[in-house]
């Protein structure tokens, strides 16, 4: 191998970053940034959490193209400046000739009042549950096949504070930090559970079954990865740095 060449590797200069994701959603988490050019260079697994590092080349900044775009746009601004300064000559010649006959010319610009805004009478209130049938952001993000997709934190952020309905099923659940009686609970939209390919990975944090998640009506003693669920929540928050995991606190919990 030359010098130059030796040279021009040594050159090549690299970027890493540390992703966190949660039980169960590892091998997502690592398909979704390779798709966007990243390795991974270590993982580290957690009881609860796998703490993933990734690298890629760093890009460089391609210098002849910039001077190549550069040189264009100066032709376009030299070509509009002289289009203005022949088109500003007629203007003064017009002027000379209207104060030689002793005549002004005037104008007047008559507006009509702005027309007030379009309502969609079909829009939800703030007091509406939002559900995919009534709103097509939330059908929208419900069927998306990327959970860290920008489209899952548009939403997340869009929406907060609103109440959401879906129907769910338990894609995972571990104890939240150790705790016996508390858990972190991810879901997944549709029936398909640990098995699912669409939708954000929503997640009940640091709950306990037993009050937290307002079960009503009839079902089963315990909830387990596959539990069929309709679930009417809070949105809270998107954390990309977990995993890609949108938050969303329980108001309402049944069984399907």
């Amino acid at each position: 191998m030359s010098g130059d060449e030796n040279s021009r590797r040594s050159a090549v200069r690299y970027e890493t970053k540390t992703v966190q994701a949660v039980r169960g959603t590892v091998a997502k988490t690592i398909a979704n940034w390779e798709a966007q050019g990243w390795e991974v260079v270590s993982q580290s697994e957690g009881l609860l959490r796998t703490e993933i590092t990734l690298g890629r080349a760093k890009r460089g900044i391609d210098v002849r193209r910039y001077a190549l775009i550069g040189a264009g746009a100066a032709v376009v601004i030299g070509a509009i400046v002289a289009v203005s300064i022949l088109a500003g000559g007629g203007g003064d010649e017009e002027t000379t000739a209207q104060q030689a006959a002793g005549t002004t010319s005037t104008s007047t610009t008559t507006t009509s009042p702005a027309a007030p805004p379009a309502t969609s009478s079909a829009a939800p209130s703030e007091e509406t549950v939002l559900t995919a049938e009534n709103n097509s952001d939330l059908a929208a993000v419900l069927a998306v096949t990327d959970y860290c997709s920008p489209q899952v934190a548009t939403f997340a952020q869009t929406y907060q504070g609103r109440t959401i309905a879906f129907p769910a099923s338990v894609a995972n659940i571990a104890n939240h930090d150790g705790a016996s009686t508390r858990y972190d609970i991810l879901l997944a939209p549709g029936d398909e559970g640990p098995n699912s390919t669409v939708g954000p990975a929503f997640q009940f944090r640091d709950v306990n079954t037993t009050n937290d998640l307002n079960i009503t009506g009839d079902g089963p003693n315990s909830i387990t990865a596959g539990t069929l669920l309709d679930v009417t929540a809070e949105v809270d928050e998107y954390d990309a740095t977990y995993g890609c995991l949108f938050r969303l606190q329980p108001v309402q919990t049944s069984f399907r």
